[in-house]
């Protein structure tokens, strides 16, 4: 069928090192493989580069395309189904939602094309090191082998900020014969300390009970999960618990909204954390709710507020996104709030870029930073867990403190646990 080599855009430890999405779409063979540099290749060695571009990716893309001007360049990834008109002169074909079957795919007729789906394909795992992951969370120590699964696509919810339903507009779940395939196959392979279980609302799946059941039977990893809030209760947790999942990813959001999926937060991490599984809030800061000194004090005061109330053992605090082609995207004020092309080089959830008065942007990325380590070594976090274990999640916020010189609230030889 020819050479196949997979690309993951842009080259970072962020993308191309987490289990890139481009291996959901090589197909089997032994002409196929996933370069992880991006090295440039003779032409006439590759028949297809499969390239899944994510926004900050944009440029490097483009510049990859100019070096191989001859080659066939099948592109996928949200940004296709945003913004199709960047791909029109780049790509051979331009590949829009989830795809599986590659050689059906790119069969079809046209420059833009759907994603062909067979749930029966298991993806390239022996084209990967997951030597290469680094997540660093509550109880992952330097040295531990975190792998990862996807057993479905897509999430019942339309949240505004989100390219997930995009992507797949229905939820979509492998068969279950399946799913025991491709952990047999893969998770057999490695003696794996931590694995998650990517699919993006996996407690949403009927099945979900007989999903962890199997993936559970072939690995001794703690294993954690993405759900919202309203699947939580006491019957579910306890069968997550009975199957080892140790965190669960929960979409807090913005404080200062209410969201559908949220409605029972506090119920879900209270019950979590009363059987002793930790809780991951993933929240969203809005970069533009704070414009003076008072205000983002107060706003970010929200956010710690309810972070010792829910008793998070993790807090993941990200700033929003716009991306293009989401129903926040359509309804932002681009007028009062442009957004320029070259912001998409650095356009990630770390940076607030819609910010556009520099300094203002600088102060509510310190104060953002400040509120973790704030959060993480503070006394009521030890009441929840030890923080100073020399996990990955300490060494995460331990390089903030470095970054901002931030110092410790509390004496270390004070601290309980220790």
């Amino acid at each position: 069928m020819g050479r196949v080599v997979g690309f993951t855009f842009p080259q970072s430890v962020a993308y191309a090192r987490y289990d890139p999405a481009v291996l959901y779409v090589l197909p089997n063979g032994d002409n196929v493989e996933y370069c992880m540099d991006n090295q440039n290749f003779d032409e006439n060695d590759i028949d297809y580069a499969v390239c899944s571009v994510y926004v900050q990716g944009r440029a490097e893309f483009k510049e990859f395309v100019k070096k191989h001007p001859n080659l066939k360049i099948v592109a996928g990834g949200w940004e296709v189904v945003a913004d199709p008109k960047f791909f029109e002169p780049l790509a051979w074909k331009a590949v829009s939602g989830v795809c599986t079957d590659f050689y059906k795919t790119i069969k079809q007729e046209g420059k833009f094309v759907k994603g062909i789906i067979d749930l029966n394909h298991i993806p390239r795992w022996d084209l990967y090191d997951p030597h290469n992951n680094y997540r660093p969370y509550p109880g992952i120590m330097p040295g531990d082998l975190q792998g990862s699964i996807s057993t479905s696509f897509g999430c019942p919810f339309n949240c505004k900020f989100c390219s997930s339903h995009g992507m797949s507009p229905k939820m979509i779940s492998r068969p279950l014969n399946v799913v025991e395939k491709m952990a047999e196959d893969y998770l057999k392979r490695y003696d794996f300390d931590t694995l998650f279980v990517m699919d993006e609302n996996l407690l949403a799946l009927k099945d979900r009970k007989e999903r962890i059941e199997i993936i559970h039977s072939k690995t001794n990893a703690k294993i954690y999960i993405f759900a919202s809030a309203n699947y939580i209760n006491e019957e579910t947790v306890k069968m997550l618990k009975d199957n080892g999942v140790y965190m669960v990813f929960l979409g807090m959001e913005d404080v200062s909204k209410n969201y559908v999926k949220n409605k029972n937060l506090d119920e879900a991490c209270a019950l979590l954390h009363e059987h002793g599984i930790y809780t991951m809030l993933s929240c969203m800061v809005d970069p533009l709710e704070a414009n003076t000194d008072k205000e983002r004090k107060e706003y970010l005061g929200k956010f710690m507020e309810r972070f010792i109330e829910l008793k998070a053992e993790m807090v993941s605090m990200n700033f929003t996104l716009i991306l293009k082609g989401t129903d926040l995207w359509k309804e932002w004020d681009h007028a009062k709030h442009p957004i320029y092309e070259f912001d998409f080089a650095k356009y990630d959830t770390e940076h607030a870029y819609i910010q556009r008065n520099f300094v203002k942007r600088l102060k509510i990325e310190r104060d953002v930073a400040k509120l973790q380590w704030d959060y993480f070594n503070s006394e009521e976090y030890q009441k929840i867990r030890n923080f100073y274990t020399g996990d990955l999640l300490q060494q995460k916020i331990e390089g903030l403190g470095r970054k901002y010189c931030f110092k410790k609230q509390i004496e270390k030889g004070k601290l309980p646990g220790e």
